[in-house]
Formats: structure tokens, sequence, C-alpha cells
């Protein structure tokens, strides 16, 4: 109906995530699109993490506010910055979710199962099937922007 060459994201949106489909539930049937009620429990953030290294051991840590604790090196490292639908972890004590980071290791991305499976989790960490149809073509700090192939 709009026809947009272009769609710029927010990675905030991973918050509003919810409240984005609370908006499509309240506006369509939601009795005769079920696929849409799995959106309705999706939930994510972004967290800016902080690079931290001691002077005495050259060790590295990154301070992620929301985190209990801080994450080395290898640990920040070991997260993905790409699509995956493979091993979710456990966020909390018993939440199936993923964690990416973006490649300069200053966020990460807290995704529950809903919304890694999301368009939007889809385009924002480039599952190839996706870019398929929407091609990044600009990124800054934390937003990107799409061009819808056509």
């Amino acid at each position: 109906e709009y026809n947009a060459d272009y769609i710029a994201l927010d990675d905030s949106e991973f918050q509003g995530y919810n409240s984005l489909a609370q908006y499509a539930y309240q506006t369509t049937d939601i009795a005769s699109t079920p696929e849409m009620q799995q959106y309705l429990n999706a939930q994510g953030f972004a967290l800016n993490c902080t690079k931290q290294t001691t002077s005495v051991t050259s060790e590295t840590t990154y301070t992620c506010p929301g985190l209990s604790q801080n994450l080395s090196e290898s640990q920040m490292s070991s997260l993905p910055t790409a699509w995956t639908d493979q091993n979710p972890m456990l966020i909390g004590q018993d939440l199936p979710g993923f964690i990416y980071r973006n490649n300069d290791k200053t966020k990460l991305y807290v995704l529950s199962v809903n919304a890694n499976n999301s368009t939007f989790a889809k385009m924002w960490f480039g599952k190839p099937s996706v870019a398929l149809l929407y091609q990044e073509v600009y990124s800054i700090k934390n937003v990107k922007v799409f061009k819808v192939v056509k």
C-alpha cells in the first residue's frame, strides 16, 4: 500500500516491539491472524557496554548496565553478531532467548525467542534469506537504514 523504498530502524525498537504488537492486536482481527499472537510476548532490549582494561593485568572486561556481571573479552567475543535460531541460552534462570553483540562490542541485544523470530530481528542481524528482501545500506550507532528490494 505504501510502496516504501527504504526502512529506517532504531535499536530501541527491540524494547518497543511489544507495543508494536499491541497496536497491531488492537487494529486487526487477531482471531483471524493467530500467528500474530506470538508477538504479543516478544521482548527485547539493547544495552550499551563500556570496555575497561586494567593497567596492571591488561585484562579486558565489558560492563553492560542491566547485566548482573561484567563480561570478559572471550565471553563478549563469543556472542554472535549475525542472526541465528540455534542454541538459545537461558536468560535469568528460566527464559530461553538470544544475546547478540554489535561488531565493535559497544552494545548487547537481549531477545526472547519470539522477538528473535521477528522480521525486525532478522533484518537487524542480517539473516541471509531476509537480506534478499531488505539490504542494509547505512548504519550508524543505533540506527540502520535498509533498501527494500523490489
